[in-house]
């Protein structure tokens, strides 16, 4: 994923609270990350998030199993839970963006 040199990346996500699952897709861009509902695409009811504002990035367990997600936390305090295909190699790239803005 970070060797891709196109300015936006994008993949299916799904935002997940534990119990609930909105599916989506999260993208990539060059000083920012922001995910849309697919349910909800013409709606302003999507995230986006600068990189100098994430606090954290870790691995999170589903359902205290397997490491199939990224919690990331913004300066703010608000957590997130992205249910994606490869979270090792989102963690490797967004920390990557977060230290070389």
């Amino acid at each position: 994923m970070v060797g891709d040199t196109s300015k936006t990346k994008a993949m299916k996500a799904t935002l997940w609270d534990g119990t609930k699952q909105l599916d989506g897709d999260l993208e990539l861009n060059e000083n920012h990350f922001q995910f849309h509902l697919s349910d909800f695409s013409n709606t302003n009811l999507n995230l986006d998030l600068a990189y100098d504002e994430v606090q954290s990035i870790k691995l999170f367990r589903i359902f205290k199993i397997e490491l199939g997600a990224l919690e990331i936390t913004s300066i703010k305090g608000t957590q997130n839970v992205f249910v994606v295909d490869d979270p090792i190699g989102l963690k490797n790239y967004l920390e990557h963006k977060i230290k070389n803005p």
